[in-house]
C-alpha cells in the first residue's frame, strides 16, 4: 500500500475567486503582504564572523514569495518592496530607505 501525502499550496488556503474584482483584490493583498513580509525579514540579521556581509531574512522572503505566488505575482511583490523603500519607507536592511540606497550597488538588499 502506498501512502500519498498531500501538499498544501496557497491556492488551497485562499482559492482563486471567480469574479474579476475579487481576483484583483486577492492578488493585490498577496502582493502587498509578501512585500511587507520581505520588509520584516530584511530586519533579521545574522552576522558571520568570517565576512562583514551578514545574512538577512530577505533571501527567505524572496524565495517564499516566488514559490507561493508564482513568477508574475512574486516578482511584482518584490518590485513593490523595492519601490516602497525608494519612496522612503524603512523597508531595506537596517531600516534604510531612499533613492541612494535603492538605486545603489545593492539596490536595497
Amino acid at each position: 500500500m502506498i501512502n500519498k501525502t498531500q501538499t498544501l499550496v496557497l491556492s488551497d488556503i485562499w482559492p482563486k475567486p471567480q469574479a474579476r474584482t475579487q481576483t484583483i483584490i486577492r492578488n493585490a493583498t498577496l502582493v502587498v503582504g509578501f512585500a511587507l513580509l520581505t520588509a520584516i525579514c530584511a530586519q533579521i540579521r545574522i552576522p558571520l564572523g568570517f565576512t562583514p556581509v551578514p545574512i538577512t531574512g530577505q533571501t527567505f522572503a524572496v524565495l517564499l514569495a516566488g514559490a507561493a505566488l508564482g513568477t508574475k505575482l512574486g516578482a511584482l511583490s518584490q518590485v513593490t518592496y523595492w519601490l516602497a523603500g525608494l519612496i522612503g519607507l524603512p523597508f531595506y536592511s537596517n531600516a534604510a530607505s531612499g533613492w541612494s540606497v535603492g538605486t545603489g550597488a545593492t539596490m536595497g538588499y
